[in-house]
């Protein structure tokens, strides 16, 4: 198996590490050149993911006046560096070898070229600046290009990263950037707008950094925009309002038909399936509702594929619910996605001959 490409650097002559209590005492005797240039030897003496780990304990850098340090002329341009990027990233660019199983991440992925890893944070650190600076406008539009860039592999299948958790390669604090985008969007949204914007958010965004966001962490002041969001829930739980609802039944018998494995699991419902049960075919369901519900089950349905598969479980149960994502999928008029989503299946998994088999029996075959 082809590994990452390495960057090498010249090593250093190594030597003895002194008590931590005279450790301090002589840094406290260096300037900060003398501090720098040996930071800067210690880190050559590091690979590139030590490197990042280093980097990762040391404060993010203060700027006394963020608009000095814009690194373009123009925000457009900035907006253009993220997307021309992200296009790299979904061709494939960084991804040289191919992909294969690795056996320390115990995950299939790409390997090739490691160098997107300081791209994205360089990235992320101007977003950060912009943010200082506030330029809110193209923050929100910047950490949105970003996020949807880290979560390519995961939404689409397949590997266009030399990673399987691309999130975690990176040096930037990925919940705080996510925090900025909340906040970027409280200055430039107020009333019902903002609530829904941060609803969508919340959503969207749920799976960037390693927890789900958390409303009192992301508006610890609570308030004006707490009240917000709950007027803009109980508005949308209502069923009552004729410009909210879905103006068109669904027959079950046209639904067995064009989505087979939808009927089925409304019939016999799994565990996260019965939130659908029912509603998906009421006219009272509202439209935006409906939709959340079918993208929190896709989005489930996905993580449950990925545990059966790369455990080598029961490939059977992976491939009917790779058939309801993909009839969800279309149930939404989102043929395109689930075309990629079925193809990536085929091309994240080369080595899973018995679930590839499945997929085939179900007339989910790559295109």
């Amino acid at each position: 198996m082809k590994q990452r490409k390495k960057t090498t650097h010249s090593a250093t002559t190594a030597g003895h590490s002194p008590e931590a209590g005279g450790l301090k005492e002589q840094l406290k005797q260096l300037s900060i050149d003398q501090l720098a240039e040996i930071a800067e030897k210690f880190l050559a003496r590091l690979d590139q993911k030590q490197q990042w780990e280093f980097k990762k304990l040391l404060p993010p850098v203060r700027f006394e006046d963020p608009e000095s340090h814009i690194p373009y002329e123009r925000d457009e341009d900035f907006l253009k560096e993220i997307k021309d990027f992200c296009e790299r990233v979904r061709n494939e660019e960084f991804v040289e070898y191919g992909a294969g199983y690795d056996s320390d991440e115990r995950e299939y992925h790409g390997f090739g070229d490691d160098s997107w890893i300081e791209e994205m944070d360089a990235l992320f650190e101007a977003a950060e600046i912009y943010f200082l600076a506030r330029h809110y406008e193209t923050v929100e539009k910047a950490y949105r290009l970003l996020f949807g860039c880290l979560e390519i592999q995961s939404r689409e299948g397949g590997f266009y990263f030399t990673t399987s958790d691309p999130q975690a390669a990176l040096s930037t604090d990925v919940l705080k950037a996510r925090k900025r985008y909340f906040e970027s969007l409280g200055h430039l949204y107020t009333g019902e707008t903002l609530a829904e914007k941060i609803i969508d958010g919340l959503g969207e965004y749920r799976y960037i950094g390693e927890k789900p966001p958390d409303v009192k962490q992301l508006f610890p002041d609570g308030g004006p925009v707490i009240e917000l969001l709950e007027a803009a829930l109980i508005k949308r739980s209502s069923h009552d309002k004729p410009d909210t609802s879905v103006t068109r039944a669904i027959d079950r018998d046209s639904c067995a038909a064009q989505y087979p494995e939808m009927a089925r699991r409304l019939d016999q419902p799994s565990e996260f399936i019965k939130q659908l049960r029912g509603e998906l075919f009421q006219e009272s369901l509202s439209e935006p509702d409906r939709d959340r519900q079918v993208e929190y089950t896709i989005e489930m349905l996905r993580s449950r594929i990925d545990q059966i598969v790369t455990s080598k479980g029961a490939y059977t149960d992976a491939a009917r619910d790779a058939q309801l994502v993909e009839e969800l999928y279309r149930f939404q008029r989102r043929d395109d996605e689930a075309h990629s989503f079925i193809a990536g299946l085929h091309k994240r998994y080369p080595h899973h001959r018995n679930f590839r088999a499945e997929l085939k029996k179900l007339g989910l075959g790559s295109k």
